[in-house]
């Protein structure tokens, strides 16, 4: 939505940053920041409104599809220049930027800067997730090395950080990595004690760690069973990854009856077959 319609249907408060933040946000969700950048020097600071760390926040995230490093790093030094204290929103933003950048020395550099000047009770699952995902990245092997991955997923769990469903979803990854279901499993089990609620990536990943197993696993039939039950229980419809990543850990198994069943079950969910799953 354009600015100025905004301001006029009165959707926009324009006297406070949250107001304008909104439009931010929607706009980095569209990985506009050049809109956004105009919209916050044209409007938003022409209108002697007063940007906070969220402002800054959205206006990073609008940067994550540039993949630049010195522009995320301006964006976050300017928060300075209007004398706003970055808090965990506007520091995961930036990690995530730095991520997306690839410079993964600069992101630990600012995740250690966040828990320097943040006391744990500010520090966020969000702030640390982008993080955790360029970790995964760099495991980009099913032998590469993961435990600083779990390092940093245990400090948030020993720390009070408490693990969103994304932090779970690159967990499980990072058992998919190994082939390590019956970890991927235990992750599901936190996640019930915890309220977490699963989606359908977190049971895609789970049943890829069945799929990609290092020996033939006779009880993945067993395992995909349960973990399609366990999505019943907790009203998840699989999704066209659900299925293939089923069918794989099925395949492994040996058990080609199996595949050809929830091949055919597809439509159902109202996802088309395709020989690609």
């Amino acid at each position: 939505m354009e600015v100025a319609a905004a301001l006029e249907a009165g959707e926009v408060d324009s006297t406070a940053a949250r107001g304008w933040n909104v439009l931010l946000h929607a706009l980095a969700a569209r990985g506009e920041l050049d809109a956004a950048e105009r919209v916050f020097r044209e409007d938003m600071v022409a209108a002697g409104v007063a940007p906070d760390a969220d402002t800054f926040a959205a206006l990073l995230l609008a940067a994550l599809p540039a993949g630049d490093a010195a522009k995320a790093t301006e964006l976050f030094q300017r928060m300075r220049v209007f004398k706003v204290k970055p808090d965990a929103g506007a520091y995961g933003a930036y990690i995530r930027a730095l991520v997306a950048a690839r410079d993964m020395p600069a992101a630990r550099r600012a995740l250690y800067a966040m828990q320097q000047a943040l006391p744990l009770s500010a520090q966020t699952a969000d702030a640390y997730n982008g993080f955790l995902k360029g970790l995964l990245r760099e495991a980009t092997h099913r032998d590469a090395n993961t435990e600083e991955f779990w390092d940093y997923f245990r400090f948030m769990r020993m720390e009070g950080i408490d693990p969103n469903v994304e932090t779970y979803i690159y967990a499980a990854k990072a058992c998919a990595r190994k082939g390590q279901v019956e970890k991927a499993l235990l992750l599901l089990e936190e996640m019930k004690a915890f309220s977490v609620p699963p989606t359908p990536a977190f049971f895609t990943e789970v049943l890829r760690a069945a799929g990609r197993s290092p020996q033939y696993v006779p009880e993945n039939a067993n395992i995909v069973q349960e973990v399609l039950e366990t999505m019943a229980g907790v009203n998840v419809l699989p999704d066209a990854g659900v299925f293939a990543a089923a069918m794989n850990a099925l395949g492994t198994a040996g058990d080609a009856a199996g595949a050809e069943a929830l091949y055919a079950m597809m439509p159902k969910y109202g996802i088309a077959p395709s020989r690609h799953h």
